[in-house]
């Protein structure tokens, strides 16, 4: 599976990856057809962009002409990468129902019933429920104080 990823605009990277990278506004937009017009350093400031990179566009006649100045943030690089399938790649659904059978197998094998099968008392029912949500309480205490 692939994901779409944006790095900031650098131009050494872009220049020497051209076929990995589009160059995209910050708005998402593509700027296509990019050289960096290096020869005249005060071209930015000229522009009103100080600190930027000053871009041209070559025509179709092989002329260039002033394609915008932008500063570097305004552009980012946007890439493909190769993402690995993993288990977030399932259905949530599918995940969720994969769990609760190997929850049931689990309580069989502990308690000798099925849930359906057990022979509890609402009040009974209250009680492992409130269990359940103490236990739930001290994992997420204790994934706390990882964090």
């Amino acid at each position: 599976m692939k994901q779409t990823k944006t790095i900031p605009f650098d131009w050494e990277e872009y220049n020497s990856n051209r076929d990995k990278y589009k160059v995209v506004t910050r708005d998402g937009d593509e700027v296509t057809q990019l050289t960096k017009f290096e020869r005249l350093p005060l071209l930015p400031v000229l522009m009103g962009v100080e600190g930027g990179v000053t871009l041209i566009r070559w025509t179709e006649s092989g002329h260039f002409r002033l394609n915008k100045s932008y500063s570097d943030f305004d552009l980012q690089l946007q890439y493909e990468e190769e993402v690995k399938n993993t288990e977030s790649d399932a259905s949530v659904y599918d995940s969720i129902r994969a769990d609760l059978t190997a929850r049931e197998q689990l309580g069989r094998e502990k308690y000798g019933v099925s849930v359906d099968e057990a022979n509890l008392t609402p009040k009974e029912w209250a009680q492992h429920a409130i269990e359940e949500m103490y236990d739930m309480i001290v994992y997420m205490k204790s994934l706390m104080k990882k964090l």
